[in-house]
Formats: C-alpha cells, sequence, structure tokens
C-alpha cells in the first residue's frame, strides 16, 4: 500500500455528530466519557480512523461548538501524538451565519 507523507493533503473532521455523539441525557449505555453536562460517545473504532487517517493526511477539526468545548474533546480523543493543523470553531462565525476568513 503506497503512503503519502502527512503534508501532501489536509482533511477537515467534523467534531460533533461525525467522530463524536453527546448529549445532556444519557443513552441505554453509558458514555466513553464526560465532558461539563454532556455524555460523550465516541463512534465505534475512532482510535483507528483517527490513526490511519493521520498517517495519511494532516488533520484539522470543524465545529459549531465554543473553544472550550472543542478542546475537551479533542483532548480525549486525539493522541498526543496526533498534531491537528488547525481547530476552527463556533466563535469564528459572524452573526449571518456566514464564515468568517482569518
Amino acid at each position: 500500500m503506497m503512503m503519502f507523507s502527512s503534508c501532501d493533503k489536509l482533511l477537515i473532521l467534523d467534531l460533533d455528530e461525525t467522530l463524536i455523539h453527546s448529549t445532556k441525557k444519557e443513552l441505554n449505555y453509558p458514555g466513553d466519557f464526560k465532558i461539563d453536562e454532556y455524555h460523550v460517545y465516541q463512534r465505534p473504532n475512532l482510535e483507528q480512523f483517527i490513526a490511519t487517517c493521520s498517517s495519511w493526511f494532516d488533520l484539522a477539526v470543524w465545529t459549531a461548538a465554543s473553544p472550550s468545548y472543542a478542546n475537551k474533546i479533542i483532548e480525549f480523543i486525539f493522541p498526543k501524538s496526533v498534531e491537528l493543523k488547525f481547530i476552527f470553531t463556533g466563535d469564528r462565525l459572524h452573526e449571518s451565519n456566514q464564515i468568517a476568513i482569518y
């Protein structure tokens, strides 16, 4: 299998409802961890997915959530060996819901 260096391509991953599911009300089984009042459930095989993707791509994260929430979740699900290129959070959105350019 051909492997690319990590700087050839950038993969931007959506946090909520893609990598994890979080809810204030616990499901019929315990979450993988809890952040503030949220029960957080990792998607099946998330660790392997991140490991594989990080060997093929540079990674970044998008979420409409707050930076505080995003950083707490990212700390749990990404290994320290994976360096994210950026984290784009909801605080970068204008009131008109258009993405701010930085």
